[in-house]
């Protein structure tokens, strides 16, 4: 069932022809590097800052949010541009609308 679901999303992906093969699993991987790098970081901010009682409270908010944003990238990344897509069209020209 994930595969068929994987290559449907595939088949939507907005990416550039002209790509090259390696940024998908690259792009993959940061979509997975950079949620956990946060999560690891922020889970010992809550470690250190906030008050015992709460942190049960403030983890299980920080694993939500951490979730939220590997869905979100892996969304990205299979039907959208992309992370690395994203980042060049921050510096790509607009082309003048006629």
């Amino acid at each position: 069932m994930f595969l068929n679901s994987f290559a449907s999303f595939s088949r939507r992906s907005s990416r550039n022809k002209q790509d090259s093969a390696l940024l998908r699993p690259v792009d993959l991987a940061l979509g997975l590097a950079l949620p956990l790098h946060s999560h690891i970081t922020c889970n010992m901010v809550i470690s250190d800052y906030v008050p015992p009682s709460a942190r049960r409270v403030a983890r299980a908010g920080l694993a939500g949010l951490t979730a939220a944003a590997v869905l979100g990238l892996l969304k990205v990344n299979l039907t959208g541009p992309g992370i690395t897509g994203a980042v060049r069209q921050l510096w790509k020209k607009e082309e003048a609308k006629q």
